[in-house]
C-alpha cells in the first residue's frame, strides 16, 4: 500500500473523460475475435499520428481515449483518418491514394 509512505494518505482519484470501444469480428454471427484487423488499424493510425490503443481479452477492442477538449473538428478529422485507415487495411484503396 501506498498510504505508509505519508502523514495522509492520498485520497482516490478519477480522471473525467471518455473511453469508446470499437470491436472488431471475423464474422458477426460467431463473435470470432479479429485481432490482426484491430491491430493493423491500430498500426494506421499510429502511421497518421493518431494514438489509439487494442485492448480486450483477444485484443480486438480499439479503445480511443480522446481528451475533454475534443470538439467537432477534431472529431471530423478522427473519422476521417478512421475510416482511411479501415479502407487501407481491408484493401479496398492503394496506399499511395491515401491522404
Amino acid at each position: 500500500s501506498i498510504s505508509p509512505h505519508f502523514s495522509s494518505p492520498p485520497s482516490p482519484h478519477r480522471g473525467i473523460g471518455l473511453f469508446l470501444g470499437i470491436e472488431f469480428v471475423k464474422n458477426r454471427s460467431t463473435r470470432e475475435p479479429d485481432e490482426a484487423t484491430a491491430v493493423s488499424v491500430k498500426m494506421e493510425m499510429y502511421r497518421q499520428q493518431i494514438i489509439v490503443s487494442t485492448e480486450g481479452r483477444y485484443n480486438n477492442i480499439i479503445k480511443i481515449k480522446p481528451p475533454m477538449t475534443f470538439d467537432k473538428a477534431n472529431v471530423k478529422h478522427f473519422i476521417h483518418h478512421f475510416d482511411r485507415a479501415i479502407e487501407l487495411v481491408a484493401g479496398k484503396i492503394h496506399p499511395a491514394t491515401a491522404s
